[in-house]
């Protein structure tokens, strides 16, 4: 019997190894879910859009599930994910949160949590990775007259078509009835039919529609008040290259992109965090662009703006946030564009997981190896010693004496057997966690 064990182990040892490092432990895809979202502090409303991503090897793809749980403390959300693996659940905490927030995202189809954990982001970092353009733009001013132009909506994208404004003062007053005509440069300005100018209204300002051609557009702004007064202002105007374009009307925004695309995604922000976020998806136009709406929930008082990225992560070169809300008495508009935030990332832990699992793959793999080799030895030694005894005994039945080993043989084969039987219940064991591990 032992013979038949001294060749069986090994085999034995090679099978197991084998199942442990190629297939217990062998590298597997994991699924974990990525939280992208604006300031939890102070926020009663969380717009986030959730990523469920597959990894496999270092490789990641979308992960499209059914029913998706996101439980935020005691509120909650559930929906399904899009083919691309997004959600976008908006939850209602119902007063503002006070400190980190506890977040769990499950699915039925997975039996560990896609994530897990505190989530905390302030309202002065989210302000702090925003991008901001607008305001009076730089630029020459001559004459009595004194010129400041603006964009009405912070800057301009090619080649959709936005306000500009001219604002004409006299030592601070301001000139009502000044005529404003223009010397553009790949800018098209769209003036009254039959006239080359247009007038400042009571309040010193004029407003004339304009279209940018090329990213060097500049324009020349020539004022003439009624008592022949003048000025002049010229500069170039801001253009920011690959923008895409959004406006507010009857409550819905829409969205329209230079070039065709398929979709692009959204947030609906103000300076306090995000109050939804989604994604909107395109149909093509004659004139090579792309139209597409999206209706947020009742938008809060005060400045809003829309922010429209190519990127599901608000992390591309032309993003810009709309500004949705203009007053024409009071300071232009300036774009607020804060870039994607992640704020949860259990991709990350379920990984962690999937490579413990590995390791204690390879662990038990050694563990069974190193047990399986003492008992082949001790397997090898009592053959050896049980071959000298049987010599032994062969020649003391010769002499008829009996032997010291002889005496002792009781006492060692007990001790023996326990040795045995402690490591064959040992390697059992690893095999059960291993054939256990295996099925999860």
């Amino acid at each position: 019997m032992a013979a038949r064990a001294l060749y069986l182990i090994p085999v034995v040892t090679v099978a197991v190894v084998v199942f442990a490092l190629f297939v217990v432990g062998a590298p597997t895809a994991y699924v974990g879910a990525r939280v992208h979202g604006g300031p939890t502090e102070g926020a009663v409303v969380l717009a986030w859009r959730i990523d469920v991503v597959e990894s496999f090897r270092d490789a990641e793809g979308p992960k499209a599930l059914d029913r998706l749980r996101v439980e935020v403390g005691t509120a909650s959300w559930e929906g399904a994910t899009d083919e691309l693996g997004h959600a976008y659940p908006r939850i209602d905490l119902g007063s503002p949160a006070a400190g980190p927030l506890w977040v769990r995202i499950t699915s039925a189809a997975h039996p560990r949590p896609l994530a897990e954990g505190e989530v905390q982001f302030r309202k002065a970092a989210w302000a702090e990775v925003a991008s901001r353009h607008g305001g009076w733009i730089p630029g020459k001013a001559e004459g009595a007259l004194e010129v400041r132009v603006a964009t009405e909506r912070g800057v301009l994208a090619i080649p959709f078509r936005e306000s500009l404004w001219i604002e004409v003062r006299r030592r601070g007053v301001p000139v009502p009835g000044a005529k404003v005509r223009f010397a553009p440069e790949a800018v098209e300005v769209h003036l009254p039919e039959g006239r080359d100018f247009v007038e400042t209204n009571a309040g010193g300002r004029a407003f004339v529609r304009v279209t940018p051609r090329d990213y060097a557009a500049a324009s020349k702004v020539s004022v003439t008040g009624d008592d022949e007064e003048k000025g002049t202002w010229y500069s170039t105007l801001p253009v920011l290259a690959g923008a895409m374009h959004a406006t507010l009307r009857d409550g819905v925004v829409h969205v329209e992109t230079p070039i065709q695309r398929e979709r692009v995604y959204i947030a609906i922000a103000t300076e306090h965090g995000r109050h939804a976020v989604g994604k909107v998806e395109l149909r093509p136009t004659k004139r090579g662009t792309s139209v597409g709406t999206f209706e947020p929930p009742e938008l809060p008082d005060g400045s809003v703006w829309a922010v429209v990225s190519s990127e599901a992560d608000f992390q591309s070169m032309g993003l810009v946030g709309w500004p949705l809300r203009i007053d024409r008495k009071g300071e232009p508009s300036r774009t607020f564009a804060p870039r994607g935030q992640l704020l949860l990332d259990g991709l990350e832990s379920a990984g962690a997981v999937d490579a413990e699992r590995r390791e204690r793959a390879r662990l038990l793999a050694g563990s069974f190896t190193g047990a399986s080799a003492f008992l082949v030895v001790l397997l090898l030694v009592r053959r050896v010693r049980t071959s000298q005894r049987n010599l032994e005994q062969h020649l003391s039945r010769a002499s008829n004496e009996d032997t010291e080993e002889e005496k002792k043989r009781p006492a060692t084969g007990v001790a023996f057997a326990l040795i045995v039987g402690v490591l064959c219940v040992l390697l059992g064991f690893m095999l059960l966690v291993l054939v256990s591990m295996a099925r999860q």
